[in-house]
């Protein structure tokens, strides 16, 4: 998925509101019975290549490691979102589909409180008739500690948050092509973090979520709570983790929906017998109104020397899936017909190698297996009934989803030679009579490369590429591959001021993530990025 997240300063925020924004995707239609694997890794946001962190990167090594007892499938660069090391920041640009694009974040610390704070916005112009994007938004955070001495709770870590979010944009590739959507989406969090005592760790996590969205009044509520408590030993961990969920529609097309609550839980075990080798087992429980699941799971954990780690890890469990995920994956999405779903992972098996040399570099990779009940994809209406309402798409399931798939990422942190960050993926699903599932491709590529010049100047390129993407359910017709070929430099014109420029699309391909929802053409950014 690919979004593009620049930001902007107050003037021009407030001009990309009056040209209409747009609030994250996530809208459902559809029902039928569907069934998930593992999903796919979303869409990759389309991140503001004017970032100074874009230009050079500051991954977290614990980002890609093969985490002991995580799936390490592609972890998500949180490069974007980080609290900078500065107090201010303004990044603005330009071009010739983007115009205006901008962030503004300040932060400031005391002496046992954190708050930063960012607004951005970017507007894309029509490249085609009616596909013009308009997105814009605002963020606080604040992180408060309790000192070590403390006597009451010493190390705990209080964080709190909210964001709100405004998007606009028409459904240029339907029937209804100036069919406008205007939507809004706010989310506070709450979150208490205490990592001090090496033996007793916990958290809690509270979070709310609110999307709105003007068409029929539409909205959802969603709000959790989640939280686990870790009880560690020289040779054996104990952990407790749980997980609520309850959603709430309301103005829903179609029919009343009841409020959904969802229930999830976990028990283990991990059991360390000698340095190199660690082994975790335990229970995973979820719970809906007519739904209820008891599954094993298991994981192990092998440092075969300094450099080289084994993981496998069989974990079956089942996830919720609100309105709101789905319309984050695909904005195209019709707002007529919602399905709750629950996708059970009936198997669900990983295993994998990692190789890291100290700080400088890593590669991991590895292969799966799924078995999935419910599993979800999107359709176009006409694709699937002959219905002339094309270019909305529904969300349906298919149960019994066989998922094989295999990964490979390398992350080379910066040095003499710059920074790569790369992530590719093989996949293939099964389901009755050979049906290939829309739009999950065969083939998945991300590559970004930067490095940075001794003279001021840093430079870069990032490739996206998708092969083999199916888009009707019966048939072996496929999107034409996806090939973005971008590039980007800098130039530091004097102490903290640099002058930025972006150049995307470069081979000005005609690229589809969706059926007949063409992607933005070539487009030049020209813009600078200024901290202090």
């Amino acid at each position: 998925m690919k979004k593009i997240v620049l930001i902007i300063l107050f003037p021009v925020l407030l001009f990309a509101q009056e040209q209409g924004i747009e609030l994250p995707d996530f809208v459902i239609t559809g029902v039928q019975s569907v069934n998930i694997p593992t999903l796919a890794k979303s869409r990759p946001e389309l991140v503001s290549t004017l970032s100074k962190e874009f230009f050079n990167p500051n991954y977290s090594p614990e980002a890609f490691t093969l985490a002991e007892f995580s799936n390490p499938l592609k972890k998500e660069l949180d490069l974007y979102d980080k609290i900078p090391a500065i107090e201010g920041r303004l990044i603005l640009g330009a071009g010739l589909q983007t115009r205006p694009t901008g962030e503004f974040h300040y932060n400031k610390s005391f002496r046992d409180v954190i708050i930063y704070s960012k607004v951005w916005g970017t507007k894309i112009e029509e490249y085609k008739t009616n596909a013009g994007y308009n997105v814009s938004g605002a963020k606080l955070k604040s992180d408060f500690f309790i000192g070590n001495n403390s006597k009451f709770l010493p190390g705990l870590k209080i964080g709190v948050d909210g964001q709100y979010i405004r998007n606009s944009y028409k459904f240029f590739g339907s029937v209804h092509p100036s069919f406008q959507r205007d939507g809004q989406n706010g989310e506070v969090n709450l979150s208490f973090l205490n990592y001090f005592d090496k033996n007793i760790n916990y958290g809690l996590n509270l979070n709310g979520n609110m999307l709105m969205l003007a068409e029929k009044d539409f909205s959802e509520l969603v709000y959790s709570a989640e939280g686990f408590f870790n009880l560690k030993f020289p040779k054996i961990d104990f952990n407790i983790q749980g997980e609520f969920i309850r959603q709430t529609l309301k103005n829903h097309p179609s029919a009343v929906l009841p409020d959904e609550n969802f229930y999830s839980g976990q028990t283990s075990l991990r059991m360390k017998p000698f340095g190199s080798f660690q082994f975790k087992f335990g229970v995973n429980y979820q719970a809906s109104r007519d739904y209820s699941k008891i599954k094993p799971f298991f994981s192990g954990f092998f440092k075969v020397d300094k450099y080289v780690s084994l993981i496998a890890t069989y974990n079956p469990h089942s996830e919720f899936h609100t309105f709101n995920d789905y319309l984050n994956r695909n904005r195209y999405l019709s707002s007529n017909l919602f399905t709750r779903n629950i996708v059970e992972y009936k198997s669900d098996l990983m295993i994998g190698i990692k190789y890291e040399y100290e700080k400088y570099f890593e590669i991991n990779g590895g292969a799966g297996y799924s078995k999935i009940n419910n599993f979800p994809f999107f359709y176009d209406r006409f694709s699937l009934t002959g219905n002339p309402q094309f270019g909305y798409f529904d969300v349906y399931t298919a149960n019994d989803v066989e998922r094989i798939y295999a990964y490979l990422n390398l992350l080379f942190h910066l040095g003499p030679y710059g920074t790569l960050y790369s992530d590719s993926e093989v996949q293939s699903f099964k389901i009755a009579n050979d049906q290939k599932i829309p739009y999950e491709p065969t083939l998945s590529t991300n590559v970004t490369y930067s490095y940075d010049f001794k003279f001021g100047v840093t430079a870069g390129t990032t490739l996206h590429y998708r092969y083999k993407t199916y888009y009707q359910l019966g048939s072996r017709e496929t999107l034409p591959d996806y090939i973005n070929l971008s590039f980007f430099t800098s130039y530091e014109l004097f102490k903290n001021f640099r002058l930025t420029a972006s150049v995307s699309n470069v081979m000005n391909r005609e690229n589809f993530y969706w059926f007949n929802y063409q992607e933005k053409p070539f487009d030049v950014i020209a813009g600078l990025d200024y901290v202090w």
